[in-house]
């Protein structure tokens, strides 16, 4: 595998977390004024 398709992976990985983080707050947040269906 190529060093730099690994590092690729790695870094997409972590933004996609961040995604995931701020989408899930942002969710938190929402459903205190709004209910949101699961």
């Amino acid at each position: 595998m190529h060093p730099l398709g690994g590092f690729a992976v790695l870094v997409i990985g972590l933004r996609i977390a961040e995604i995931i983080k701020l989408l899930t707050t942002q969710n938190r947040e929402n459903g205190k004024r709004t209910q949101i269906p699961s």
